[in-house]
């Protein structure tokens, strides 16, 4: 645990995390709320509620997932959405001016509204893993694409966000993963094949595709309260 170069990446990008947070005042909230949905959407988190509470085995004889993997995830995520904000400010900001529409302002709503959209990602990923017997990896991923395409009905602007999101998430664990030579236990455990390293960039690649018009989503109401 203590000492792996996973161990020293996820302590440094939370550093970094930590440094964002009180240097960017503006995007403290959305800083949190991505990472706490990146968190959120852990398939080692899901899984193990599953297997805690469908299956009726205990938590101490699973061990896919580490609290330096939750850290990493954590740290990334809440990155990720200030470099969001920095590269796509602009565009965000000129819909914003065409746009004028009146919501509930308290902070309450949004946060519930980003509560229920992970939800409903969740809500799927368990429906597809039940019924169609899908493995847990696969059954996020497409209950992610399905919930980021739904967003990006209403706001088809930020297909090209949600894209390049997804790609530079990708771009960014690739880098790291070949950097420092990680692997996410979590992501890992879970899949039998060869391939390990394709699912677990598929998986993040759909958590930046669908966390990026998720957190327009967020700053669209954070704007306007």
């Amino acid at each position: 645990m203590f000492g792996t170069p996973l161990f020293f990446l996820s302590l440094s990008l939370f550093l970094l995390w930590c440094l964002l947070f009180f240097l960017s005042k503006k995007t403290r909230v959305e800083q949190i709320l991505i990472s706490l949905a990146g968190l959120f959407l852990t398939p080692g988190i899901l899984w193990l509620v599953i297997v805690r509470f469908v299956q009726g085995q205990d938590f101490i004889h699973i061990s896919a997932i580490r609290w330096e993997d939750l850290l990493f995830v954590f740290s990334l995520c809440g990155i990720s959405a200030v470099i969001y904000e920095i590269l796509f400010a602009s565009s965000f900001l000129s819909v914003k001016k065409k746009k004028k529409i009146k919501i509930d302002p308290s902070a309450s709503h949004w946060f519930f509204v980003l509560i229920f959209i992970l939800s409903i990602w969740s809500g799927l990923s368990l429906l597809l893993t039940f019924l169609f017997e899908q493995q847990i990896i696969f059954a996020f991923v497409v209950a992610g694409l399905l919930v980021g395409i739904y967003m990006l009905i209403g706001r088809r602007d930020l297909i090209g966000n949600a894209i390049i999101s997804g790609c530079f998430i990708m771009l960014l664990l690739w880098l790291l993963e070949g950097i420092f030579s990680i692997r996410l236990s979590f992501i890992i455990s879970q899949i039998p094949s060869t391939s390990k390293g394709i699912e677990q960039w598929l998986w993040f690649g759909t958590i930046g595709f669908t966390l990026g018009p998720l957190y327009e989503y967020v700053r669209h109401y954070r704007i306007r309260s």
